[in-house]
């Protein structure tokens, strides 16, 4: 019923649905990782990161919690943190086009970021602080995971077939 709501645009009744799951079978890693994907939807950056987090821990292995906990972090200017995340699904699925498009994309933001402040990020804060700011600067641009969530369902539809 959740993936009936998100398939729809209904991202609110996903999240309903998914967290009526994560009740049901708490251990569930993919009711996080799917409730997650519904609050990326809804811009709710932190809560997905929470979720996929909670996934994660559940099972580690699960890539698209990682992928898309990166966005998150991305989308919150978590940039450092993002990375990491991205790197790790570069290990975890060597061949995932999303997560090493992801992983390209940070290391060139930090890289500017870093080349922007001349040298005067001495630390991860530092990244996220100028990242939050640039955020705020480009206010009308998209939030990232759609480019991610194509890969996703192509990778769902393969797996169904």
């Amino acid at each position: 019923l959740g993936n009936d709501h998100y398939s729809k645009g209904e991202y609110e009744e996903a999240v309903a649905c998914y967290s009526r799951c994560a009740e049901i079978d708490p251990n569930s890693a993919v009711a996080y990782a799917n409730r997650g994907m519904a609050l990326l939807k809804l811009h709710c950056y932190s809560e997905a990161e929470k979720d996929c987090t909670l996934a994660i821990k559940k099972d580690p292995k699960f890539t698209k919690a990682v992928l898309r906990r990166a966005v998150a972090r991305k989308n919150q200017g978590k940039l450092q943190a993002a990375l990491k995340d991205a790197h790790q699904m570069t290990i975890l699925a060597p061949g995932n086009g999303s997560a090493i498009s992801l992983h390209k994309q940070l290391q060139v933001a930090i890289r500017k970021l870093q080349e922007a402040s001349k040298g005067n990020i001495n630390s991860p804060s530092d990244i996220e602080t100028m990242m939050r700011l640039k955020i705020t600067e480009d206010d009308g641009e998209t939030s990232g995971e759609e480019e991610f969530e194509g890969e996703e369902e192509k990778a769902a539809g393969k797996a169904q077939t």
